[in-house]
């Protein structure tokens, strides 16, 4: 899918580009461009009613204007009746020597959960990132729910030669930590982090920690849900880095095409 292709039928200028995802529809954004209100709302309405025992009202509460500060973002509605079944939005964080994409938001509602969608999204977002822009060398996200870390994990595993922190059973590297420590620096400055296990103190708390059920969420993968259990309170989130920098652009893209069709997911 080029860029070049602009919606003919989109009744908004948000939208770019348009491609098909087996029953899916899946709209991508620079983030840039005018998302009317009542579109914002009809999204949000769907993650309200897809995504049972949580409450995604009060993040977009906290984050007003996102759809403009994303500045690439991918979602799915389902061909058969238009409601959103998956959202992945991203933006770029550097300094002066360093520059690492962003997974800023990353929803899929109930019923479309364990069909692999968010790695898939995720594949063909870095599609149309590529067309853009050189792959970064690093890909981050934080999140109190082990279920994004082992999408994180999913998606690491499909590159190889990634290296994905933070690792649940064996001590991060010192590479992993220096990364970890940079990227740390420039999303959450103001916040502590316990480096060897990945954790920012206080990082849900930030943002509101009524999303979620009153019961975290579990992927039925034990050492995971452990890792978590044992050092994730509520009000905490990990910080998770996939480190490409040493995969050459020819692995990186076949692992991409890998991810876009489902065969890593």
């Amino acid at each position: 899918m080029s860029l070049e292709t602009h919606l003919g039928d989109s009744n908004t200028s948000y939208w770019l580009a348009r491609l098909e995802l087996d029953d899916l529809y899946c709209f991508y954004s620079d983030g840039k461009g005018h998302l009317p209100a009542e579109e914002i709302d009809r999204l949000v309405q769907d993650l309200v009613d897809g995504m049972l025992g949580y409450n995604p009202v009060p993040y977009f509460s906290i984050h007003p204007g996102i759809f403009n500060k994303y500045e690439h973002v991918l979602i799915a509605k389902s061909k058969q009746d238009g409601r959103l079944k998956g959202l992945l939005g991203a933006r770029w964080f550097e300094d002066q020597h360093f520059r690492f994409l962003y997974l800023w938001t990353g929803f899929v509602v109930t019923n479309t959960q364990k069909r692999g969608l968010m790695t898939r999204m995720f594949g063909h977002l870095m599609s149309l990132i590529l067309q853009q822009h050189p792959m970064p060398p690093v890909i981050a996200a934080k999140t109190y729910s082990p279920i994004w870390y082992k999408v994180m994990s999913k998606i690491a595993a499909a590159i190889p030669g990634a290296v994905l922190y933070p690792s649940i059973d064996t001590k991060q590297t010192p590479a992993m930590i220096e990364t970890a420590s940079r990227v740390h620096r420039l999303v959450t400055p103001t916040l502590p982090i316990e480096l060897q296990i990945g954790v920012i103190r206080g990082a849900q708390a930030a943002i509101g920690n009524d999303f979620f059920p009153s019961e975290r969420p579990t992927t039925g993968t034990a050492d995971l849900d452990d890792y978590f259990l044992r050092n994730v309170t509520r009000d905490d989130q990990v910080l998770t880095c996939i480190d490409v920098s040493s995969v050459d652009q020819a692995t990186i893209l076949r692992a991409i095409e890998a991810m876009k069709s489902g065969e890593s997911c």
